[in-house]
């Protein structure tokens, strides 16, 4: 499996659980003898200014207004800008690979000019701007599997008419698991060029912060058929964490993601044994 991770993405025993948990899903999941890292590089403000206002995302960038986590650190700032360059990196992997996983979450809530609830800019619309203007996209799809409802992405769309990106999110459309899986899956049957997938860990029944409606059956098949849905219809998918705020229960349920992923993906490889 290829992986988009730095040490740089995590900020180890920060109070806010999105800044140090990227390090504590890649040790449950690297495994040396199957994994390839993805080299990046953080985002700069040309790549942010893909899906947001050019002078609030530069006052952002540069720390004189607040970040997500409502406060002005520089050290937060370096972070936002490695998570939003990961998923960048595993989305732009993925188009050669079929599948890339970036172990990072706080994009949905930023909306065109603004941010908030843990999410600065809004990495999944950068990426695919991104990739849109260097021509290596047509036509995108994002699959938001978070427990909460994705208006920043919605903002952006709308703000800048961005009509070649799907956007699926919690209650426009998802709402109940089985629904919810039938139609994500429908959507990659439309064979976008890409589709980005946020397997939310606070979609989960027994997450602390969200509003989740999966139990572990329900997640498990929700990450089996849409990874066999992106393979069997040879749409590339760039996948990352989202929210999930409940501790060791949300890194199993992240690494129970990426277990699903290997075996859809490499079923050559006993992905539950080894990442256990």
């Amino acid at each position: 499996m290829y992986i988009a991770y730095s040490e740089k993405l995590s900020l180890g025993s920060d109070e806010w659980i999105s800044l140090s948990k990227p390090v504590e899903v890649f040790k449950r999941c690297f495994n040396a003898q199957h994994d390839a890292l993805v080299e990046f590089a953080p985002v700069r403000l040309d790549h942010v200014i893909l899906a947001h206002e050019r002078l609030w995302a530069t006052e952002v960038f540069e720390c004189y207004l607040e970040n997500g986590f409502c406060d002005k650190r520089q050290e937060v700032m370096k972070q936002v800008r490695y998570a939003n360059g990961a998923i960048l990196a595993a989305a732009e992997i993925a188009l050669t690979t079929g599948v890339c996983f970036a172990p990072v979450s706080g994009f949905h809530h930023a909306g065109y000019d603004y941010n908030g609830s843990f999410c600065t800019f809004n990495g999944l619309v950068i990426a695919l701007q991104s990739l849109k203007q260097a021509n290596k996209i047509k036509s995108s799809l994002i699959l938001d599997f978070d427990g909460h409802y994705g208006d920043g992405t919605d903002h952006i769309i709308s703000m800048l008419d961005l009509n070649w990106i799907t956007h699926m999110t919690r209650r426009k459309p998802f709402n109940e698991p089985q629904a919810s899986i039938a139609q994500a899956v429908v959507a990659i049957q439309g064979k976008p060029d890409i589709v980005i997938y946020q397997a939310g860990a606070d979609s989960h029944i027994e997450d602390s912060f969200g509003v989740g409606y999966f139990d572990d059956q329900a997640w498990i098949k929700r990450d089996e058929l849409i990874f066999k849905a992106c393979q069997y219809h040879g749409v590339p998918v760039a996948w990352n964490l989202a929210g999930g705020y409940s501790g060791e229960k949300t890194f199993d349920l992240h690494a129970s993601t990426f277990m699903t992923a290997c075996e859809v993906f490499e079923p050559n490889r006993n992905a539950r044994t080894v990442a256990r």
